[in-house]
């Protein structure tokens, strides 16, 4: 797997994780914290993206991520 894939796939990761920790059994300020650190690490491997694929290329992927997932929240709080 390559660079790019690997880190498109760790920020994927970092979603899916983030979203079980809006959306999963944590509560309260452990979940804000949970949630903070994540999105933290997306940063940091979005900004990694960006040194290698340009920024345009990293803000379409981290935009598509974002659609994927406001997508499911949406059809989770619909059922």
């Amino acid at each position: 797997m390559s660079d790019v894939a690997q880190l498109r796939l760790q920020i994927d990761r970092e979603y899916e994780a983030a979203y079980q920790g809006l959306y999963g059994l944590a509560s309260g300020a452990a979940r804000h914290q949970f949630v903070h650190c994540k999105m933290e690490r997306i940063a940091r491997y979005y900004q990694e993206l960006a040194t290698r694929v340009g920024e345009d290329a990293a803000d379409e992927t981290l935009c598509m991520l974002n659609e994927q997932y406001y997508r499911r929240w949406k059809q989770s709080a619909h059922h």
